[in-house]
């Protein structure tokens, strides 16, 4: 893709070249100001050069003044060329915004003086520059619009960026976890707290009216939720959680696993989807894992049909496996329900990162446990998941425990309880009755921007980070990243999981790299992400190495994460990752590919 070049290090990074030696651009020495063809008023093309030279442009002491005039003059000219301006109207220079003018020359600047001094070659500098500034982010928009055109279809993102979320550029955040959590709107906020202003609810369990209140509020949450995933009433029913691990380990605890009945999930499952195994084991049910392959994170579809074909006869077996996984954000084929129901399995399916940018039609894809975080889809309120159920599979269940709100009736003196219908009967205790209807105003607010318009932006964003990253090359010709998971946008969600490498091969520690990301205010994720099993195949840690680890008797009942870095033999144990979402713009993405290149040597 020839409209990326690569970069070199930013000048707060420096630039380092022969050894230890850190050259800098910025120094006290400025050649150019004493090349009396700088004084020739009489060309404005000189003039409006010596001008900017003047106030932006200066290069190492160590370089003779003059020497490099003639090599300046060739490259600004070209550099003029490529910002649009032509050489017989040099002025349409001064159109630029003057915050973001000394910006671009002072990334001119680096280039001139890496070139000059021999630090690298011209055609590595060509190969590797990226201009870290907003101006050139302008040049490199119409080649990212020429590959991904449908992202001009977006552009009603961008108002809704400056209208409901403007604190994001008013603060200068970079905001790249979307997996992590979404991003919420003005409205949502304004418009929740008014009806709390304007309401009196009560704890819903009672008839009066502040409780009647507090119900229909609860009912219309259900009913949008249902709406939203496009499910029957009659055929699903909503339980609302503290979260979407919440409404995971509902089903954990009353899953009527039993001898010889299995669990089956893919390798790329969350921890909450993993913690299942507990009950499953504890109940004498076989827990089987389906590998994905290393490096794309994808499952073997002919592996996949033999384990399904192991279903027991007479048992209940549960299938588990993520719609995107939150690591490689793969997006593993909804056809895989109708192919697992049809071998006598229930099939879970984790939506939490596929929602938020994804439509999921419950009316064609007829998963039996759907559990769902709904501050991942459009970060407001915090603390309220679901579980969207089956009535049939639901009523498979056996509660081990019951709570306040669970209960038609419960005697002490007798010892009996009886369990509510469906939802009430795995809704614990008090609803979070006050936030629940913020979730029928997120809901509305998605629809209203347009969850197929979000995912068109998210499929733009995501595969020009993916071109320009498989392209960021060392001088030696080394990747500085591997990514994990697809590298194309087929069949694939918008967020991406990698590794730096320096000029040698070696990984750079992900944290180091998160902590030099919050330098810049940009937020990305690092570690593994809860997600062990994806992990452990990417980084290519083995089973015999986590054996030997975890056999240890002084890690037989603690393990911290430094020890176990060092049980691996301080392998790469984590990742970075980066997920575009709801309002993400091509300046994010811009800015973090600018700042992965001030890695590459």
């Amino acid at each position: 893709m020839e409209c990326f070049k690569g970069g070199v290090p930013h000048t707060d990074a420096g630039m380092r070249a022969g050894g230890d030696r850190v050259f800098s651009p910025i120094q006290s020495g400025n050649f150019i100001k004493h090349d009396h063809r700088f004084q020739d008023g009489k060309n404005t093309f000189l003039a409006l050069r010596a001008h900017l030279a003047e106030r932006y442009l200066t290069l190492d002491e160590h370089v003779e003044p003059g020497a490099g005039f003639a090599f300046l003059e060739k490259n600004l000219a070209l550099w003029t060329i490529k910002q649009g301006a032509r050489m017989n109207d040099p002025l349409q220079l001064l159109d630029w915004d003057p915050i973001e003018l000394p910006n671009l020359l002072q990334a001119f600047c680096q280039r001139v003086y890496l070139i000059h001094t021999g630090i690298i070659s011209e055609r590595v500098v060509e190969k590797r520059l990226l201009w870290f500034n907003a101006g050139m982010e302008k040049s490199d928009f119409p080649c990212f619009i020429e590959k991904f055109p449908e992202y001009q279809k977006t552009t009603s993102i961008d108002e809704l960026r400056a209208a409901e979320y403007s604190r994001l550029d008013r603060d200068q955040h970079v905001y790249l976890d979307y997996t992590g959590g979404g991003m919420y709107a003005e409205s949502q906020v304004r418009q929740h707290q008014q009806m709390l202003l304007d309401g009196v609810f009560g704890n819903p369990h009672s008839t009066n009216p502040t409780s009647r209140a507090a119900t229909r509020n609860i009912d219309e949450a259900r009913k949008a939720v249902l709406r939203f995933f496009n499910a029957d009433s009659e055929e699903y029913v909503v339980i609302f959680t503290s979260n979407a691990s919440a409404a995971l380990k509902l089903v954990g605890e009353a899953y009527p696993f039993g001898d010889g009945c299995r669990y089956l999930l893919t390798f790329d499952n969350h921890n909450s989807v993993n913690g299942i195994r507990q009950y499953a084991a504890a109940r004498g049910a076989q827990v089987k894992y389906v590998p994905v392959l290393p490096p794309r994170m994808r499952v073997d579809e002919e592996v996949l049909s033999q384990y399904l074909a192991s279903a027991i006869s007479g048992c209940h077996n549960l299938f588990a496996y993520p719609a995107q996984s939150n690591f490689s954000s793969v997006q593993h084929p909804l056809e895989w329900i109708e192919k697992a129901h049809a071998c006598g399995w229930d099939v879970l399916l984790d939506a939490a990162a596929f929602a938020p940018t994804n439509r999921l039609d419950l009316s064609r894809w007829k998963a039996d446990f759907i559990p769902i975080s709904f501050y991942k889809m459009f970060g407001y309120p915090t603390g309220v998941g679901a579980l969207i159920a089956r009535r049939a599979v639901l009523a498979k269940l056996i509660r081990p425990w019951f709570a306040g709100g669970t209960i038609t009736v419960a005697s002490v003196t007798g010892g009996k309880h009886y369990l509510a219908d469906a939802p009430a009967a795995f809704e614990d205790g008090t609803l979070d009755y006050l936030n629940i209807p913020a979730v029928t105003l997120g809901l509305a607010h998605l629809d209203s921007v347009g969850l197929e318009l979000v995912h068109e932006r998210v499929r733009c964003l995501t595969g020009w980070l993916l071109n320009c990253l498989k392209e960021m090359k060392h001088s030696n010709g080394k990747p500085l990243v591997k990514i994990y998971g697809p590298v194309s946008t087929r069949q694939r969600g918008g967020a991406i999981s990698l590794n730096l490498f320096n000029r040698h091969g070696a990984v750079i520690d992900h944290r180091w790299i998160e902590e030099q990301a919050n330098t810049r205010n940009i937020s990305l994720r690092t570690g593994c992400f809860c997600n062990p099993g994806a992990g452990e195949l990417a980084l290519h840690i083995t089973s015999e190495e986590l054996t030997s680890c975890f056999s240890r008797p002084d890690h037989e009942q603690r393990l911290t994460y430094d020890e176990f870095r060092l049980c691996i033999n301080t392998k790469a144990s984590g990742a970075v990752r980066v997920s575009v979402g709801l309002v993400s713009n091509f300046e994010d993405v811009q800015k973090c590919l600018d700042f992965f290149s001030t890695f590459l040597e």
